[in-house]
Order: structure tokens, then sequence, then C-alpha cells
């Protein structure tokens, strides 16, 4: 049985393209004592990911081509984390039983925004390792544009009407 937990804490649930990403990852003995000098890895791992409006599930943001052809998963509220990893570290932690991380999120290079997952290990002093993660995403940009076709099926040089929505994050 373990005798400490471990958390990843990323300091929010979202962040912008360019942000650094603020993480706390903490292990503590379950009566509450910090798990302190206790050696810690881990890794950054990056997977696309398709923004979708909470409020008004017809429209659609980016480029289609992106999330077409994205698994089942992906729609449902089934949780799986397929990933490539990204950087990965290793460290010590501190008094509080913390160890900080800031990671610098770039991701100007990929086509979609990404879903990114912290996995960290902790090592106790029997070399008994418990594992943690958290995931966060990672936006493009602070404000989507959605569009909405009044029909999938439209004539080459008829009009055509599409509802157009900004969402700030």
């Amino acid at each position: 049985r373990p005798e400490l937990a471990v958390q990843v804490k990323p300091s929010k649930e979202a962040f912008i393209q360019g942000e650094n990403g603020d993480i706390t990852i903490n292990a503590s003995y379950y009566f509450g004592a910090p798990v302190t000098s206790a050696p810690v890895s881990w890794v950054l791992e990056t997977q696309d990911y398709s923004f979708q409006w909470d409020k008004d599930w017809r429209f659609e943001f980016g480029d289609p081509d992106s999330y077409w052809s994205r698994p089942w998963w992906d729609y449902s509220n089934y949780s799986y984390f397929s990933g490539k990893k990204v950087t990965e570290g290793k460290g010590t932690t501190n008094s509080k039983g913390d160890l900080e991380i800031k990671v610098p999120l770039d991701i100007s290079k990929q086509k979609t925004n990404q879903r990114m997952s912290v996995e960290a290990t902790v090592n106790d002093i029997n070399n008994q390792a418990i594992a943690a993660s958290q995931e966060f995403t990672v936006h493009k940009g602070g404000l989507y544009v959605g569009l909405h076709p009044a029909s999938y099926a439209n004539q080459s040089g008829k009009e055509a009407q599409v509802e157009v929505v900004t969402v700030d994050l």
C-alpha cells in the first residue's frame, strides 16, 4: 500500500500559445506531512485538440480536416490520451513537498490547439514509485471564430447563408 499521494497542478486549466505553463508537482504522506527531498521525474506530452463551444455545438471552429478524422472518443466523455512527448525533466521536492516547473507552451508549429498532459513520478525513501497526471489545454489564440452554415449543400454561384460567432476565452 502506498504511503504517499502525488498531485500535479497546472496554474490554470487553459493557456494560450506562447505562455509559460507553471505546474506544481506535490508529494505528501497520507497523514499530511510533505515528502521532502524526494526525486521526481516528469514528462509533458501533447495531442491535437479541437475547440468545441459549449453554448452551441453546431458551430465549427478551425480547420475541419483536423477534426473530421478524429477518433470517436474525442467526441464523447471518454478520456483517452495518446500524445507525443514534448519534453521531460527531473527534480527534487522542496520543504513543502513541491517541485515547481515552468514549461514554455509554444504550439506555433502545430496545426491545431493542443491538449497536454503532465505525468509525474515521485520515489519515496523506500524507492516506491507513485505517479499522477493532469491535463490542460493550450489554445492557438484567445479568440475563436465559429461558422454555422444554414445548409451544407449549396450550389456554385448561389447565395449561401452562414452564421458567424466569436468566442472570447
